[in-house]
């Protein structure tokens, strides 16, 4: 079985340019911090999948420019509503996915069955997209 939520507060996006660019092919690292994850023991998931969005900027351009992919490269999951979808329409989202360690209950706090479990996936909405993915004053263009 599978669960979507919706990820819709804090600011998690960030950016870096003027820096060392990896050559093409070459496989890039970009820092990430990641607090304690811990599934809650009363739910039943047995996994956490979080899609996180990317964007590979080659041309600042504004979002009409998004449709050539020589211009940018997202991988970002697909989001009704959202300016940075893959023009090509194809889900291909960056991800990273906590597994449970303890004991699936019987039953969840709300005394639903659980079974062999859920696995969860967090997705970020399209107002957080809008709201997070821009450089401000950078990219996309205004016009």
């Amino acid at each position: 079985a599978q669960a979507h939520a919706r990820a819709e507060t804090s600011q998690v996006g960030v950016h870096s340019w003027k820096g060392f660019v990896p050559a093409h092919d070459s496989i890039g690292l970009v820092e990430m911090r990641i607090g304690g994850v811990q599934i809650n023991d009363l739910s039943c998931a047995k996994s956490v999948k979080f899609e996180v969005a990317v964007a590979d900027v080659c041309k600042i351009t504004n979002i009409a420019g998004f449709a050539n992919p020589a211009n940018v490269n997202f991988w970002t999951p697909i989001v009704p509503g959202s300016n940075f979808n893959r023009a090509d329409g194809e889900n291909e989202p960056t991800s990273i996915t906590f597994t449970r360690t303890t004991p699936i209950p019987t039953t969840d706090e709300a005394g639903n069955a659980c079974g062999e479990g859920l696995n969860v996936t967090v997705t970020p909405s399209a107002a957080q997209l809008n709201h997070d993915m821009p450089i401000p004053g950078v990219w996309p263009k205004k016009r």
